[in-house]
């Protein structure tokens, strides 16, 4: 059963880190020598070797939730779809951004009103405090941390853009190859919820 995590506010986008994976991967590197590169040979310029580790774990669990097809899409799409695509891997591996995207993004789609305030992360943690005892030990100051990670991940996506404390909605144009690589490995909601179907 997945579970919400808040440490998750340590993770960033990591858009073009999970495409460098990617490409290790492609080319015929095992996890071990991707490891390697990343943690030991430190390829993708981290700060420090612990940090490395956290960041390997991450993209690692990030590109095995993809199926073959997104992944290979990965390496030959448009910068659009490739932020689309490791949004997907982000929403795979972490239940408060799916959930959020599900819900509260696919809301304001529907509704038109093209805007997110800051009332209305809060009103979506507000829930999740009153429906799920993990959520509920949390405190502000962990909501706020991770109201600003959600924040970061619809920009960087491109779903939104920073107006103030507010934030534009932007319906993403998900390319057809990828749009039929999402619906056919079972991901129509993800498709709906972006396109605010």
């Amino acid at each position: 059963m997945e579970k919400y995590k808040a440490g998750i506010d340590k993770n960033a986008f990591w858009l073009n880190e999970l495409i460098a994976v990617a490409q290790m991967r492609d080319s015929g590197q095992e996890w071990a020598d991707v490891q390697q590169a990343v943690v030991d040979d430190n390829q993708l310029l981290i700060s420090s070797r612990q940090r490395a580790k956290q960041i390997y774990g991450v993209l690692n669990r990030r590109l095995e939730s993809l199926p073959d097809k997104l992944r290979s899409l990965l390496l030959t799409s448009s910068m659009d779809d490739q932020k689309i695509i490791n949004l997907v891997a982000i929403m795979n591996t972490e239940l408060l951004i799916k959930d959020f995207i599900l819900i509260r993004f696919r809301d304001e789609l529907i509704v038109g009103d093209a805007k997110i305030e800051p009332y209305e992360i809060q009103a979506f943690f507000d829930h999740l405090q009153a429906t799920n005892d993990v959520v509920a030990s949390w405190t502000d100051q962990t909501i706020h941390r991770l109201g600003s990670t959600i924040r970061n991940y619809l920009r960087m996506a491109g779903l939104a853009v920073a107006d103030g404390n507010d934030l534009v909605v932007q319906r993403p144009i998900v390319g057809y190859e990828l749009e039929q690589a999402l619906r056919n490995n079972g991901y129509g909601a993800y498709v709906n919820a972006l396109t605010g179907m």
